[in-house]
């Protein structure tokens, strides 16, 4: 099966060769979205309807049982009472370990696109006390400009990607292109520690 857009995306790469490797990925980020899904957004739904068929188990067992004694006594109201109560906690708290599940998938889906080389070194930088998180659970503010101070200190975590038309950086010791005698690298050094 072709993914709709992907075969025009590869026609366009053979007959254009000279499209660059950013072109293509921008052409991808948006043949892709429309049949696939990222895999961060997978494994959020994916959590969370393990979390929902748990507790719907967990409540049709409950109420199974209580089916099975109802109308017997003011005993078994109280555990009715008892076990509703107890249910809603358990829901606040799938709703608060959904909560968590959509803000660390969002969070590792920030890391990847800022291309992060080891996303837990990363994380383990961020405050996300200071991360703002939108009611659908994706960040509102913070996060980027945390990721945008951790590549100014931290330049060694994110893949970097060279120009292709820069200058190659001269290498340690040799002298520069056209550089002789008093203008070398050594002839400096020797001359600054007072050694001819």
């Amino acid at each position: 099966m072709a993914i709709k857009g992907l075969a025009e995306l590869l026609k366009k790469i053979r007959e254009n060769k000279d499209l660059t490797e950013a072109q293509v990925e921008e052409e991808l980020n948006k043949a892709l979205p429309e049949d696939w899904v990222p895999k961060s957004q997978f494994n959020e739904k994916l959590d969370a309807l393990k979390l929902a068929k748990e507790q719907s188990a967990a409540s049709a067992r409950q109420l199974e049982e209580l089916k099975s004694k109802a109308g017997l006594s003011d005993e078994y109201k109280k555990k009715i009472d008892d076990l509703t109560a107890a249910h809603a906690a358990k829901e606040a708290t799938y709703q608060a370990e959904l909560a968590t599940t959509k803000r660390n998938h969002a969070i590792e889906k920030e890391l990847s696109g800022a291309k992060v080389r080891n996303a837990k070194a990363a994380r383990a930088l961020l405050d996300e006390s200071k991360i703002a998180w939108a009611e659908d659970g994706t960040p509102a503010g913070g996060l980027k400009e945390q990721l945008e101070a951790l590549k100014k200190s931290d330049a060694y975590l994110f893949e970097t990607t060279v120009d292709p038309n820069a200058p190659p950086a001269p290498s340690f010791g040799a002298p520069p292109a056209g550089a002789s005698g008093a203008n070398s690298i050594a002839d400096q050094f020797r001359a600054g520690l007072g050694v001819k």
